[in-house]
């Protein structure tokens, strides 16, 4: 047992987004679908990588560095996926 890691100090996250129905990823696990999405336990001063994501929508992916024990909110809205249709054609042109 490592005894400095059992007593780390640790934190939490509370994740609320739109649409409610997403997913959340933390360090590629599912760790909720539906919003809020509560996540315990994470250590402090350590990043933390999450992804919210729902078929549709554009995939967040950020990080996350919690430097106190207190409860992190976080607040995000999802943009919509632009469908295309056919294909895009990229030009460059010189200045």
């Amino acid at each position: 047992v490592d005894i400095e890691s059992e007593f780390a100090p640790i934190g939490s996250v509370r994740v609320v987004f739109n649409p409610p129905d997403a997913s959340v990823h933390l360090g590629g696990e599912l760790v909720g679908t539906g919003s809020p999405v509560l996540i315990e336990g994470l250590a402090l001063n350590e990043e933390h990588q999450l992804r919210i994501s729902r078929e549709g929508y554009e995939t967040l992916h950020f990080p996350v560095v919690l430097d106190s024990s207190d409860p992190l909110e976080v607040q995000l809205d999802l943009a919509e996926a632009l469908a295309l249709a056919g294909h895009v054609e990229a030009q460059a042109r010189a200045c």
